[in-house]
């Protein structure tokens, strides 16, 4: 399905994700991997893992590194090194989708050679977009999915929502989750940014170095988009053309 392009796209973060199996998890791996992709990726943050111990009269915990997260020295990009798999993020501004797949298939293939993941299990796409409304006039005008309610719970309008809808999309061989937010706008307020979170996912079983990885996630662009357009209005969607 055709969509057009958005120059002025509302994306506040893109993320591309794949979860895989480990046969060895090591903080040797952490650091060969950030050694590979330096010096590009250099501001380092560890990921932490909270793990508890239950005994008859007591509870211990300990924190253990599961993954690192670089962030790229002058674009607003993340890589992260998970033993549960790999992801990349992509801030404002987003750029194109050519873009954000080919730096994130070049990382995939480090972390694949270093980590040699036994398999691919899950692939996810999540993109968060803000968008501007006019809480003066009819939210209906920019959003297509809002709450009803009778007049007498609301009988001055909704002044903040949040709904959140799970489905199953068979044509994509696909899942996904859409969450969508309004926060609590002050009185005076005429415009607020409304959150517009779409996550859809695919689980399969793939080997690490298979290309229908990239295949399936051209797959789950296409849908998120199918979403994000049946989500806004015609006028929303021409203002980020």
């Amino acid at each position: 399905m055709a969509h057009p392009h958005l120059q002025q796209a509302p994306i506040m973060e893109a993320v591309l994700e794949v979860r895989c199996v480990l046969s060895e998890e090591s903080s040797e791996l952490l650091a060969e991997f950030e050694r590979r992709v330096q010096p590009s990726y250099a501001d380092k943050r560890e990921r932490l893992c909270l793990q508890l111990s239950l005994a008859e009269d007591d509870a211990t915990s300990t924190k253990q590194v599961d993954g690192l997260l670089l962030k790229h020295e002058s674009a607003p990009q993340i890589v992260q090194a998970r033993f549960d798999g790999f992801a990349f993020s992509r801030m404002r501004p987003y750029g194109q989708w050519c873009e954000l797949r080919e730096e994130a298939s070049r990382l995939w293939a480090i972390y694949r050679d270093v980590f040699k993941p036994n398999k691919v299990v899950r692939l996810g796409l999540r993109y968060i977009n803000t968008i501007e409304v006019n809480v003066k006039s009819d939210l209906s005008e920019t959003l297509r999915l809002l709450p009803t309610l009778p007049s007498p719970v609301a009988p001055s309008g909704i002044t903040s929502f949040t709904l959140r809808v799970s489905a199953e999309y068979p044509d994509f061989e696909a899942a996904g989750n859409l969450l969508e937010h309004l926060p609590p706008v002050p009185p005076e307020a005429e415009t607020a940014q409304a959150l517009l979170d779409i996550d859809v996912y695919m689980h399969l079983d793939l080997t690490p170095d298979d290309s229908a990885i990239w295949t399936r996630f051209d797959q789950l662009r296409e849908l998120k988009n199918f979403i994000f357009f049946s989500s806004v209005t015609p006028e929303a969607v021409r203002r980020f053309v």
